[in-house]
This record gives structure tokens, sequence and C-alpha cells, in this order.
């Protein structure tokens, strides 16, 4: 009878280890997904899910285990037994190949793709304490942030900004029809608090990810819910809070999450009030004037009067404070072992976000120009129903199906100084969009993505004119007045495959058809050219690269992509008086095309020890976009809300070069130690007009040094940016020419420090010293000055 019990007792618990479920985490305790679990003969090899849960009942009971991920080390257990329910793997210092999901939208590794990627996950995030989601990508050091007001943050990624450049949460692009050729804050509507990673692809990715996507792709991966690993019910709650002292804010979050083995929830909420953003007060006596970006008044109102007040600190910019409030709601479900259905809810709204560029202009006889310039709150509501299921078979391993709806308001509200009306211009955006994705694997280095995209754009535009907030009259719409429609539907493939040993290839082609249709209705303010105005286009788009890798460290990437930018409605049907310029619709306008070309090199010397890498792009812009003099019966200049204008337009050019060189190393002198930094030099040129374009950044990038020793984290780096002169910049006022100094956009360079440390279980510290010798500067076609020294204190944890 003993001997009964002891055989089963035996056979139960070698089940159970059959059995065995493990989550792999790093040293933090964050979960780490897609790890490859292989034994020694490599005949078998099970890969992790995205909550980093791994089932070992493949192995053997005695074989040797070996746990994988291109950003940890291989970690390696003699047997099964040796294994708990948690691995614990140790974080590479530096990383060559990263997993990533924004190449092929599915999962795969930078070794097999030819594009130039860079990811930030949520350790980094966290420690370099980025205030917003577009503050994360300047710690990238290949992406300059263009600043107009303090609620503000557009990417330039070379030399592509705005609508040139796809915003994607979660698989669903946030592009939408009246996302503009200026300078966009959308980004900002993404909670940092919330990112699992951010994925950003440089170039050309039309044939993935559809228009928009010429200079590359900014894709915002938020955090999900987790299941439990077996029985118990797995909960936890984490907060954070945030200081920063150059402009008096706070920000603060906290999250809760549950699951159980078939359904898991994470709920967030974030709070932020930013103050006024105060600038560095050590200036350079090269720069002239001397008191360049200083802010000697403002505007307020007295017994119901305007007034002008001096500020009493011209060093602070007065009124770029704000609040913000966001949102998120996640739930997942486990409908089967093969299938998963999910919900994924994100609300954010500010408060009204001042124009800090308007406010301080002044009229000829000195006085300020505007009273009241803001955008109203600025409100992005995301709902979207996901449906994954992984199951082989012929067509798909898997298929990952999303369904969205978006709502977005912007607004914008203007008030001359002593005026008593106030222009109130009104947009909202309801957009529905469909991703269907499907990854076929036919072997373990071969795979094909394929699906289809459906987007429905509705823009409304209204304006009106208010005086003490009631209606006193009908005021010019931005957009056409009669309201606007836009859709599309497309299809691609993208195949990717590892030849052999040395070389990769990777191949993709998409075709999309798009279709537009705006109403314009005559006004005692515009009179159009067109009543209605409706077209349709077909854009294909391809792609193809190769991965030589002929050993001893070295790596060569190059590919060949086409991208593809529809014209929106932002593009042909906006009314917009700036400075002095009025922008005027134009319906004749045909889609940008885009050829890049684009050569990589990295070399990794050692073990890992050391790795430079040396990417070069050409793209050549077909039929451009661009900001072009407009006459009309002989006349450039026309009468619009009580001023005259000079009267401008978007056009087709014939062609346009952008190109340039990025640069990046990375070095690990000691064990503990890592030395980093980038370079990007990009040039840009309408060749048709032979006039410098827009958005096209000086030379910039960051070098810094880590160090961790035991618990601690620690980094001093410089951010630096050169001289952009104003002969190099746009003729047309996309950069802002008019907040420069004398000579441009002056050189600058900050010395910053931050560090990062446990101070009990679970909850952290980390602090920084931004701008530490308060240098004054602006970031390249930014009204608003960067803050001073800024200290910034975080205290993050888990309950």
């Amino acid at each position: 009878m003993r001997v009964t019990i002891l055989i089963l007792l035996i056979v139960a618990s070698y089940s159970n280890l059959l059995s065995q479920q493990v989550r792999i985490t790093n040293s933090e305790e964050q979960v780490i997904p897609y790890v490859v679990v292989y034994n020694q003969s490599k005949n078998i090899h099970v890969l992790g899910n995205e909550e980093g849960i791994c089932n070992l009942s493949s192995f053997s009971l005695n074989e040797a285990i070996f746990f994988q991920h291109p950003s940890y080390h291989i970690k390696e257990y003699s047997s099964l037994s040796e294994i708990g329910s948690t691995v614990i793997l140790e974080e590479k210092v530096i990383v060559m190949d990263e997993l990533v999901i924004s190449a092929t939208r599915g999962q795969n590794t930078t070794e097999t793709i030819p594009y130039y990627l860079k990811s930030l996950h949520t350790g980094s995030i966290e420690y370099k304490n980025a205030p917003t989601a577009a503050d994360i990508l300047v710690k990238t050091g290949h992406i300059a942030v263009q600043k107009t007001q303090s609620g503000g943050g557009s990417p330039i990624i070379r030399g592509f900004e705005a609508n040139r450049i796809l915003l994607v949460v979660d698989g669903i692009r946030m592009n939408n029809a009246i996302y503009r050729s200026g300078h966009l804050q959308n980004s900002i509507t993404i909670d940092p608090n919330i990112l699992q990673s951010t994925e950003v692809i440089f170039g050309p990715s039309s044939v993935m990810y559809g228009s928009d996507a010429l200079g590359g792709v900014i894709h915002y991966i938020s955090k999900n819910p987790r299941f439990s690993i077996d029985d118990k019910l797995n909960s936890e709650a984490q907060f954070s809070i945030q200081g920063m002292s150059a402009s008096n804010s706070m920000r603060s979050n906290f999250n809760y999450s549950v699951g159980g083995k078939k359904w898991a929830s994470l709920t967030s909420i974030s709070y932020s009030n930013f103050g006024d953003i105060k600038m560095g007060e050590n200036r350079s006596s090269d720069v002239t004037p001397s008191d360049w970006g200083k802010v000697y008044h403002y505007a307020d109102v007295e017994n119901g009067k305007d007034i002008m007040l001096p500020n009493s600190d011209p060093n602070v910019q007065r009124r770029t404070g704000y609040t913000q409030y966001d949102i998120m709601q996640k739930v997942r479900y486990k409908v089967s072992d093969h299938h998963e259905l999910g919900l994924n809810f994100q609300y954010s709204n500010s408060s009204n976000i001042n124009r800090f560029d308007q406010l301080i202009r002044y009229n000829d006889d000195n006085t300020l120009k505007y009273a009241d310039f803001y955008y109203g709150p600025q409100k992005r509501l995301l709902a979207a129903i996901n449906s994954k299921y992984s199951k082989e078979c012929v067509l798909f391993n898997s298929v990952n199906t999303i369904a969205a709806y978006q709502n977005i308001k912007e607004d914008r509200h203007s008030r001359k100084f002593n005026d008593l009306e106030q222009l109130n211009q009104l947009e909202t955006v309801d957009v529905l969009s469909l991703n269907v994705d499907f990854e076929k694997d036919f072997t373990l280095t071969t795979k094909l993505n394929y699906g289809l995209e459906y987007t429905y754009n509705n823009v409304t535009s209204k304006a009106d004119y208010t005086i003490d907030g009631n209606f006193s009259g009908i005021a010019p719409t931005r957009y056409p007045n009669g309201g606007s429609h836009t859709s599309s539907i497309s299809v691609y493939t993208n195949y990717n495959s590892q030849l052999n040993d040395l070389l990769s290839l990777n191949a993709g082609f998409r075709y999309g058809y798009y279709f537009y249709n705006s109403v314009f209705n005559a006004n005692d303010f515009f009179t159009p050219p067109v009543n209605e105005f409706k077209t349709s286009n077909g854009a294909p788009s391809a792609s193809i690269g190769l991965v030589f890798k002929p050993g001893l460290g070295w790596r060569f990437n190059g590919n060949v992509t086409t991208g593809f930018r529809v014209p929106n409605v932002d593009d042909y049907g906006k009314i917009r008086a700036k400075n002095s310029e009025i922008s005027l619709p134009n319906t004749a306008i045909d889609p940008e095309k885009a050829v890049n070309f684009e050569l990589s090199a990295t070399k990794v010397f050692g073990n890992d020890i050391a790795s430079v890498n040396l990417t070069y792009f050409h793209t050549v812009l077909h039929d451009a976009i661009l900001r072009t003099n407009l006459t009309i019966n002989g006349k450039d200049s026309i009468l619009y809300d009580g001023d005259w204008y000079r009267m401008v337009t978007n056009d087709n050019v014939d062609k346009a070069l952008i190109k340039g060189i990025s640069a990046a190393f990375q070095l690990q002198p000691l064990f503990n130690t890592k030395i980093s930094g980038t370079y990007n030099y990009t040039v840009g040129r309408s060749l048709s007009k032979d006039e410098p374009m827009g958005h096209i950044p000086p030379i910039f990038g960051r070098v810094g040094a880590e160090y961790k020793y035991k618990k601690l984290v620690s980094e001093v780096y410089i951010n630096y940016q050169a001289t952009k002169k104003l002969e190099d910049m746009s003729p047309y006022g996309e950069d802002n020419d008019d907040a420069a100094a004398d000579i441009g956009f002056p050189s600058w360079q900050t010395l910053n420090i931050a560090f990062q440390y446990p101070i009990i279980d679970k909850i952290y510290i980390q602090a920084s010293v931004e701008n530490i010798l308060d240098k004054h500067y602006k970031s390249f076609a930014s009204p608003i000055s960067s803050p001073g020294r800024n200290i910034i204190i975080s205290l993050t944890g888990t309950l």
C-alpha cells in the first residue's frame, strides 16, 4: 500500500512539473513578454506570451532548459526541477536585437528587419521622468520635438513632422482628417503612465501602416492587464506622483489591476497640473537681442476691461500652465486557450491651453494684439474591441482584429485686445476604423503578415462670434462649413525570411483607395472655388530590404521603400490666418509620394562591449505638398476678420529632397557602466523651387553615461542642438522664424543628471536635474523657451 502511495505521489509530482507554468520577469519584477524557451538540442521550443507566462510541459524532467530574449542574457537551468514559479532574467547593458511589433504589426526582432527602429520600455520611461508622451521621444536621441506652447510637443523624424508622421496607439492610427501640416500637439493626449513601450520606425512605412507614414511611425503601446497563472486572484495597485520645479507642476497616477485565469482588468487614472514655465536665466553673449525670449507683458481683465500688465519676472512665461486628466480601462477575457477578447477605453481631457506664441504678439503701437488666444479643452476618446485568435491552420497561425471608434475635439478661441467679440472655431472628428492582421509562420525563420484596414472620418466644423459668452454672429470656419467625410480601404502583405545564416529578406506591398467629400457653403467671409468637392485616389506602396550579417560583429541593412500621403481636409480645405498670412483652400492637390533609399551599418565589438551604428537615408518626395504664395485677380492679399493678410495655399511642387545621416554608439567600459551617444544631420530642399523645406531640424543628438551599482541607477547626459540659420529655414513661416533670434535658432547644450533607487521594497524614487546650468534656449521652431534648471522628483510604487 505504501509503495502504491509513493508511486502515485511521484507520478503526481512529475505530472505537475510537466504542466508547470512560470512567469518570466526582470530584476524589477516587470514581466518580460515573448521569451523563447528551448532545450539543449533545440528540437523543442516554446514561446512565452505577452504576460511573460510560459508553459514548460513540452520538456523532459532532466534535460537542460534555456530562456532567451533579445534584451536579456540567456539563462540556463540544468533540469526542470530547478525552475520555480518565477524566472528572473538579467538585462543586457547593450541591446542589439530588440523585440518589436511595429515593423510587421506582429512579433519580431530587429535581427531580420532592415529598417532602423528604436524602442523605449516601461523601466526606461519611468526612469527618465518624462512628463508627457512627447517628452519621451526626446530620450531616443533621434527625434527632435517642437513646442508652440506648454501643452505641446510635435515630433520631427528625418525632416518630416505633423501629418507626415503617423501616430499609432495600440495598433490604432491616431492621424485623422484634420491632422495639419504645421505643428501638432496630439501626442500629449497619450498618458505616459500607462505605456508599456514606445516604438519608432524611421523612414517611410506605408506598406504596413498606409497614408501619412512618410517620415516614420510612432507606436505607443499601453500596458495590458495580466491573467493569473494559478487559481488565485492576482491583484496589484500602483501609484506615482511627480513634481517639477521649473513650472511648479504636479503629476499623479493611480492604477489597479486584477486578474483571474480567464479574465483580467486594468484601471488607470492620471491627473496633471502644469504651471507657468520659467526659462533659463543664463544667456549667451553671442545671441542678439540679449533679451531674446523674455516676456515683459501679459494681458488680464480688470473691471471688465482688458489691461496690459508688466511681468514682474520676464523669465516666467505667463499663462503657459494647464491641467489634464487621463483615464484608461482595459479588460481581457479568454474565450478559450486559442481565443482572447479585449476592451480598450481611453479618455483624455485638458483645460484650455493658451497659444503662447500668439499671446506675446504686439501691434504697431506696442500694445498686445490678443487678450485671449487658446485651444479649448483638447479631448480624445478611444473605444476599441480587439480579438486575438491563435491556432495554426492553412491560412494563418494567428489573426488579430481591432474595431475602434475615436472622438476628437479641437477648438480654437481668440479675442483681440480691447475687442468685445471672441472668435470661436469648433472642430469635431468622429473616426471609425477596422484592422484585421494575419500572421502565417511557415518555419521558425519565415513568416508572412497580411491584412486589411478600413477607416472613416466625419469632420464637423463650426464657428461663431460671442460677447461675454453670448452669440453675436456667424464666423468663418476653419474647415469646409458644410462638413467633410473621408474613407479608405487598403490591403497589405509583408514577407520576412532568414534565407541563410548570413542573409534575411523583407518585402511588402500595399494598395489603398481613398475617398474624400467636402461641402463649401458660401458666406460673407469667403467664396469657395467649388460648392462640393469629391475625389478618390488609389495609392500603391512597396518595400524591399535585406539584412546581411557577414560575421565578426558586422550587420548591414539596406532597403528601398515607397510611401504616400493622401491630402486630407486640412490640406485642401483649410482657412487659417496666422501672423501676416492666410491659408486658403485648394481642391486640386494630388497625393504626396516618397521613394526612400536607406543603408545602415552596425559593428559590435567583443562580447557586446561596444557597438557603432551609421545610417544614411535619401528620400525623394514627388508632388510634395508645400505652402506657396497665391494671387487672385492679380492681388496677393485679402481683408479677413478685420485685418489684411498675404494669401498662401497648399499646392504640389514637382520634387523635393530630404537626406541625412544618423549615428549612434554604445560602450560598456566597465560591467556596470554604459556610455552612449547619438548624432543626427538632415537637409531638405524643394528642388522645383530651389528653396529650403520647412521642418528640417539642425544637427542634434544626445550623449550620456549610465552607471548601475546594486539597486542604484544613475545617468549624466547632455542634449544638444546646432544653430539653424534664418536663410536655411522655410520662407513660408512653417519654422516660426518670427520667434527666432537675429541669426535664427541658436545652438544650445544642456547638462542633466538623473537617478533611480528603491527606498523600500517596491517603492522607487526617481530624481532628475535638467538644464543644470540654467541656460536659456529654444528648441528648433519653438516660440516658447524651454525650462531653465528643473528639478524633477517622482515616487512610484506597488501596493
